[in-house]
């Protein structure tokens, strides 16, 4: 595939047969660690949108202590639908918060 048939997405280069699927991956991840990190009573929001590393979540405790930083990049939004997909979210959110959030 040359350079000019790529879409980007955030800070991401993806194939066109597989941009709208992971627009919707990404979002939907998004909002799941949005709602967990407020179901574990955290501060939570979007940052580094465009930046070089692309969008992520980040989550934060009462004293500012940072308790989640997930990245919406491809890996990461495959690794979230896959868990989700066999009903193992406890484990990608073991994964990806810290123990103590």
């Amino acid at each position: 595939m040359a350079a000019g048939d790529w879409v980007k997405v955030d800070a991401w280069l993806v194939a066109p047969s597989e941009a709208g699927e992971y627009v919707r991956r990404r979002e939907a991840l998004a909002l799941a660690v949005l709602a967990e990190a407020e179901r574990r009573g955290l501060r939570a929001g979007r940052a580094g949108k465009g930046s070089e590393d692309g969008e992520y979540v980040i989550a934060s405790d009462a004293a500012g202590e940072t308790a989640a930083l997930v990245h919406l990049d491809p890996m990461t939004t495959d690794e979230w639908a896959q868990a989700s997909a066999r009903d193992r979210l406890t484990d990608f959110f073991a994964r990806h918060f810290a123990a103590s959030a």
